[in-house]
C-alpha cells in the first residue's frame, strides 16, 4: 500500500554514523558554522538519544499516515535531494497520501535551511500566505 511511512535513513549503518560528513550534498564554500558541525558531531556521539530518535520516528509514523489521511492538511515539503540522512526517496511518499501537496527538492544536503533559508523562507511565506487567505 503507497504512502507516507519511515523515512530511509540512507546507507549509513550504526557504525558509521559517527563518520557522517556534514558537506555531504552542498555546494562548496563556506556554509555551517563550526558551532553546529561540533554539536552534531555530539549527538551523533551520543547514540543511545539517536537510537531512540530512530525507534520513535518509525513507530510513530503510522499515526501520522493515518492523521494525514484523515484530515488532509495541506502541506509544503522543502527537501534536499542530496541529503544523505533523509533521503529523497523519504519526501516523495508525502505525495501519496495528501491530496494538497506543494513540494519541491532543491540542490542540497542535510542542511538545506543553512544553504538556502531565503529560498525556504519566500516557500513557507508564499504557501502560508496562500492557505490562510
Amino acid at each position: 500500500m503507497p504512502g507516507i511511512g519511515p523515512p530511509p535513513c540512507g546507507t549509513m549503518g550504526a557504525k558509521d554514523v559517527s563518520d557522517f560528513k556534514p558537506r555531504a550534498g552542498h555546494r562548496p564554500g563556506p556554509l555551517i558554522p563550526a558551532s553546529i558541525l561540533q554539536l552534531g558531531q555530539r549527538l551523533v556521539g551520543a547514540r543511545r538519544v539517536t537510537d531512540q530518535l530512530r525507534g520513535d520516528m518509525v513507530t510513530e509514523y503510522p499515526k501520522w499516515q493515518a492523521l494525514f489521511r484523515e484530515h488532509q492538511p495541506p502541506a509544503l515539503i522543502v527537501w534536499g535531494k542530496n541529503d544523505h540522512i533523509f533521503p529523497a526517496d523519504g519526501a516523495h511518499p508525502y505525495k501519496a497520501d495528501l491530496n494538497d501537496v506543494e513540494f519541491h527538492l532543491l540542490d542540497t544536503g542535510h542542511f538545506a535551511l543553512e544553504e538556502y533559508g531565503d529560498v525556504i523562507a519566500a516557500e513557507m511565506q508564499d504557501f502560508l500566505g496562500r492557505i490562510t487567505k
